[in-house]
């Protein structure tokens, strides 16, 4: 069966003016190969791919100021593609420093 969705730790996911980190672990039991996290357009549009790995974190750089993203993380083994996580929303500083 694909996974269980991966739980975002929202504790430690962070913005630094207009990069964004999260953080997430997986499920008990979960045979998870790795990880999938998708991020809209910082304007509530549809999801795109921005990581692919083992790792329990990723950093997306080059974002938007001033824009709320929402983020999810899936899991994934041979069977496929689990369910996406819950959404994350972070919001991007207002401008360069």
């Amino acid at each position: 069966a694909a996974p269980d969705a991966p739980d975002i730790i929202p504790d430690q996911c962070s913005v630094t003016n207009n990069t964004i980190t999260l953080c997430w672990m997986p499920r008990k039991q979960s045979c998870i190969e790795s990880y999938l996290v998708e991020i809209d357009d910082g304007n509530g549009g549809s999801f795109v791919e921005v990581y692919r790995g083992n790792s329990l974190e990723c950093t997306v750089q080059g974002l938007q100021f001033d824009s709320t993203y929402r983020a999810r993380v899936k899991g994934i083994n041979k069977s496929g593609e689990g369910g996406p996580s819950d959404e994350v929303y972070l919001t991007t500083s207002d401008s360069e420093y």
